[in-house]
C-alpha cells in the first residue's frame, strides 16, 4: 500500500511505523501532534495498511462535530483514489441525515427526533432501499446520492457499515448511552474486532457531557398543555397518573434558587421525591399515545415535552440504581440537570475495543490518559514537537492583572480592555486577533468597558463576538473581508477549538489574547466533581485532574489557532500573571516576556473607574 501523497512530512513516516506496530501488539496509542502535521491521514493510512493484512479488523474513527467529520472523508476519499480496497462511511446527527429534513421543526430534540424517526418508519413514511458504495469527497455529496436513489440517506449509510471498513461517526456514537446503541444492538460493530480512533481527545469534558440530562421548567409548562390539546386518548386513571408527576416536579421547580450557576439538589432527592414509586411502563404508554396525537394533528414539525419528561425520569432511575456516586443532579436557572462527576465511568468503556488511538494537537499527560480512561496495558504515547520552530512564537504576560474571582472589579475590565486595544494596534490591519475569555459572563463585563473605551478614543476596530447563532464559518468569512478585526470567543468553545482563516497557506490569525486563564468558576458541581475525583485519584493528582490540566488545554488550543505554515508567526498573550507560576509555565512551554500598563494610564486616557 503506497503513500498517498509524493512525500511524507517529517517523522509521518516513523510515526506510521509505531502506530502500525502498536496495532500489532493491541497496544493503545496516543499521538501528540500540531495541527498542520498530518495526524488525519497518519492515522487512516497506519490502520488500512493494518486492516488490508487483517481483513476482520473493522475501525470506527470518531469526532467531535460534523465539521470535524469533513477532513477525516476528505482523506479517505484521497486514499481511495490510489487504493480502493476498502469502504467507508459515516453517522452523524440522525436528523441531518433525515430525507425529510425540509420539513422537521429545527428546534426539536435529537432523542425526540429518534421517536418521531420510528414512528414514520412504522407508518412506511420513509423511503428505504439499499444503496450500492461510491466513493465520495464530502457529507453533501454522499447524502444528494442517496436522496437521488429515493432512499432515506441515514438508513441506507447504516446499511452500508456492515461491509465498511471504516466508519467515521460523531462522539454520541460512543459516548452516548441512548446512541451508541445502534452500532452494538444491530452487530455493526465487535469492539474486540474494531479499532477504535477518537480525534480531538483532549475534549474529555465534551465526551462526559454525552452522558448528562437535562429538564427544563419549560418543558414541564409545555407538558400540561400537551396533555390537554393530544390526550384525548388518555383514560381517566393515565390523566390523573401524568398529571400527579407533573405538578410534583412543578413544586420542585418553584423551589429552585434560579441562579444562573450550578447549585446541588441531590439525585437520591429526586429519586424519593417523584420517581421512586413511578410505573415507567404506564408513563412510556401515556406520553405514546400523546406524541402520536400530536403527530396526526400537527405532522413532523414538533417534539413531544411528555416524552422528554419520560425519557429524562427514565434516565435518572437507572443512574441512580447503577452509578449513584458517580453522577449528581444540580439545577441551573430553570433547569434541572443530571451530571456525570466521573469522567472514567463514561471514558472507561473504550478498553472493551482491540486499540484506541487518541489523536489531538493538545493531548493530556499520559499519566492522565491512562487514569480518566482507566487503561490497564501499555499506551505507547508519541510526541511531535512544534514542527515549524518555537521561534516563530512569541510569548507575553501581563503581570498586573488576574480573572481571579476576588480581583474581578470595573477597574479589571477597564485594564484588560485597554490590553486588548494596545494588541490590536501592534499587529497589521489586514491581520486578525482572537481574544479568548474564561466564560461569557466575564466577556460580557469586558466587552461594557471595551466599547466605552472605543468610543472615547475613537478607535476602528470591526468586533466578532461569539454567541449560539454565529457559526465557524460565518465568524471565519466575515473576519477574511474585513480589517482590524477581533473575535472574541470563549475558551473551550466552537472557534477556540475549530476556527482557521488561511489566506494562500498562510494563517490571517496572528495573535490569541488569553483574557484571564479559563479557570473552572466555582459552583456546586465542580466542587461535587472535585470530592468524587478525589476520592479516586488522593490529594496528590486531584487538583491537576479536575482543575489545572483541562483549563491549560484549553489555553493551548487556542493558541493552536495561529499557526498553519513554516512563514507563520504568532503573539502568544496572557493577560493573568497566574501564567508565570512555574508548573503552568512548564505546561504552556512558554518563555513569557512580561508586560504591565503605566500607573498612570488611567489618567492618561481620563478613564475614571
Amino acid at each position: 500500500m503506497k503513500w498517498p501523497y509524493n512525500n511524507y512530512r517529517p517523522h509521518q513516516e516513523e510515526i506510521v511505523g509505531k502506530i502500525i506496530d502498536a496495532l500489532n501488539r493491541n497496544v493503545f496509542v496516543a499521538l501528540n501532534a500540531p495541527t498542520g502535521y498530518g495526524k488525519t491521514v497518519a492515522v487512516l493510512y497506519s490502520v488500512l495498511k493494518y486492516i488490508l493484512e487483517n481483513r476482520d479488523i473493522k475501525c470506527l474513527y470518531i469526532v467531535r462535530t460534523r465539521n470535524e467529520m469533513a477532513p477525516v472523508i476528505r482523506e479517505l476519499y484521497n486514499i481511495y483514489s490510489k487504493e480502493n480496497f476498502f469502504k467507508y462511511i459515516f453517522l452523524m446527527n440522525k436528523r441531518d441525515m433525515c430525507f425529510h429534513s425540509p420539513v422537521i421543526e429545527e428546534r426539536i430534540g435529537y432523542e425526540d427526533f429518534l421517536e418521531l424517526c420510528r414512528e414514520m418508519r412504522k407508518k412506511n413514511l420513509c423511503p428505504l432501499k439499499k444503496l450500492s458504495f461510491k466513493p465520495f469527497e464530502k457529507i453533501s455529496e454522499y447524502i444528494e446520492y442517496a436522496i437521488l436513489n429515493e432512499t432515506c440517506p441515514w438508513e441506507a449509510a447504516k446499511e452500508l457499515t456492515y461491509e465498511a471498513n471504516i466508519i467515521v461517526g460523531t462522539y454520541p456514537y460512543l459516548f452516548n448511552p441512548y446512541i451508541n446503541k445502534i452500532l452494538f444492538e444491530n452487530n455493526i460493530l465487535n469492539p474486540s474486532k474494531t479499532i477504535l480512533v477518537i480525534d480531538e481527545a483532549h475534549n474529555i469534558d465534551y465526551m462526559c457531557r454525552h452522558s448528562d440530562r437535562g429538564l427544563s421548567r419549560r418543558t414541564i409548562d409545555i407538558g400540561f398543555r400537551e396533555i390537554d390539546m393530544y390526550g384525548s386518548s388518555l383514560k381517566d386513571h393515565e390523566r390523573e397518573f401524568i398529571l400527579n408527576i407533573l405538578n410534583k416536579i412543578k413544586e420542585i421547580f418553584e423551589k429552585l434558587p434560579g441562579e444562573d450557576k450550578y447549585r446541588y439538589y441531590g439525585l437520591e432527592k429526586f429519586y424519593n421525591e417523584i420517581a421512586v414509586d413511578i410505573d415507567l411502563s404506564l408513563f412510556d404508554e401515556i406520553s405514546d399515545k400523546i406524541m402520536l396525537e400530536k403527530m396526526s394533528k400537527i405532522g413532523l414539525k414538533g417534539r413531544c415535552f411528555i416524552k422528554s419528561i419520560y425519557r429524562f425520569i427514565m434516565y435518572l432511575v437507572n443512574i441512580y440504581k447503577n452509578f449513584p456516586r458517580d453522577f449528581e443532579l444540580f439545577s441551573i436557572k430553570n433547569r434541572l440537570e443530571i451530571k456525570n462527576i466521573n469522567p472514567q465511568i463514561v471514558l472507561s468503556k473504550i478498553n472493551a475495543y482491540k486499540n484506541t488511538i487518541f489523536l489531538s494537537g493538545t493531548l493530556p499527560p499520559p499519566d492522565y490518559i491512562r487514569d480518566m480512561f482507566q487503561i490497564t496495558g501499555d499506551l505507547e504515547y508519541i510526541r511531535i514537537k512544534d514542527i515549524f520552530g518555537r521561534e516563530n512564537k512569541r510569548y507575553i504576560c501581563a503581570v498586573d492583572v488576574s480573572t481571579k474571582y476576588k480581583e474581578r472589579n470595573i477597574k479589571l475590565y477597564v485594564k484588560m480592555a485597554i490590553y486588548l486595544i494596545y494588541f490590536r494596534r501592534q499587529i497589521p490591519e489586514d491581520k486578525i486577533i482572537l481574544a479568548v475569555y474564561p466564560s461569557y459572563d466575564l466577556m460580557k463585563k469586558i466587552l461594557s468597558a471595551y466599547e466605552d473605551i472605543k468610543d472615547k478614543i475613537n478607535i476602528d476596530i470591526t468586533d466578532i463576538v461569539e454567541d449560539e447563532n454565529l457559526s465557524i464559518d460565518e465568524a471565519a468569512e466575515q473576519a477574511s473581508k474585513g480589517r482590524n478585526i477581533i473575535i472574541h470567543a470563549v475558551a473551550g468553545g466552537k472557534m477556540t477549538e475549530g476556527i482557521e482563516i488561511t489566506r494562500n497557506g498562510r494563517s490571517l490569525i496572528v495573535s490569541v489574547v488569553v483574557v484571564g486563564l479559563p479557570f473552572p468558576e466555582p459552583n456546586d458541581y465542580m466542587d461535587y466533581k472535585y470530592r468524587r475525583i478525589l476520592e479516586i485519584f488522593g490529594k496528590r493528582k486531584v487538583w491537576n485532574y479536575s482543575i489545572l490540566i483541562p483549563t491549560l488545554i484549553k489555553v493551548k488550543q487556542a493558541f493552536g489557532r495561529t499557526i498553519r505554515s513554516r512563514g507563520d508567526k504568532a503573539l502568544l498573550v496572557v493577560l493573568d500573571r497566574r501564567a508565570l507560576h512555574s508548573n503552568i509555565r512548564d505546561f504552556l512551554e512558554a518563555d513569557f516576556n512580561k508586560i504591565a500598563l503605566p500607573s498612570n494610564v488611567f489618567e492618561r486616557l481620563g478613564i475614571k473607574t
